[in-house]
């Protein structure tokens, strides 16, 4: 991380991610990587066959990047772990990721998704535990969904918390940093009581 890899750089990168099947971990945080550099990623991931775990948090990846990454996602694998932390993500963005989730037919097991600061209301926080909690129902590849600082309510928690009443795979939820009251957590709580996973 920290590198000023920037755009340019992702393209010799992604060369040498399709030639070199050597690289199973990769984080690429804080270099001003936008859609067009995950999108060389991108290509790389559509070849690669070693790599299991994408880290590019606090970048500019934006809702573009994301559809070339999840496209990605569909021809490759073996990827397990992907971090999108901090992209400038919109709606856009999260029915993407949703409907990929949805489908089954990416690897998946575990998923980061955190815009902070970038949310500009609880209205965008909700949308993303909606399309993304909604998807849970059907998804039965993800362990692990880490949604933290996503200004979520307790709204946005009762449409996760509604998915997991049919989720049998999902081991690690992480809601920190959310507004999420009593009442939230309190339907969340009765949904794990029964959910056997």
């Amino acid at each position: 991380s920290h590198n000023l890899l920037y755009d340019q750089g992702c393209a010799p990168l992604s060369k040498f991610l399709k030639a070199k099947n050597a690289i199973s971990y990769l984080q690429i945080a804080d270099n001003s990587i936008s859609h067009k550099g995950a999108t060389s990623l991108a290509s790389a991931l559509e070849n690669n066959r070693v790599l299991l775990t994408l880290e590019i948090p606090r970048n500019d990846v934006g809702d573009e990047g994301v559809s070339s990454l999840v496209a990605a996602l569909y021809v490759n694998s073996t990827l397990q772990s992907l971090v999108l932390t901090d992209n400038r993500l919109t709606s856009d963005s999260f029915k993407t990721i949703g409907r990929a989730l949805v489908s089954n037919s990416i690897t998946l097991r575990s998923l980061s998704v955190s815009e902070g600061g970038a949310m500009l209301s609880a209205i965008q926080g909700d949308q993303l535990a909606a399309l993304l909690g909604s998807s849970l129902a059907k998804n039965t590849r993800l362990t692990s969904l880490n949604l933290p600082n996503n200004l979520i309510t307790d709204a946005g928690c009762g449409d996760i918390a509604s998915s997991l009443i049919y989720n049998q795979t999902l081991v690690h939820l992480n809601l920190l940093g959310n507004k999420i009251s009593s009442f939230g957590v309190s339907k969340l709580g009765e949904v794990l009581a029964v959910n056997t996973s």
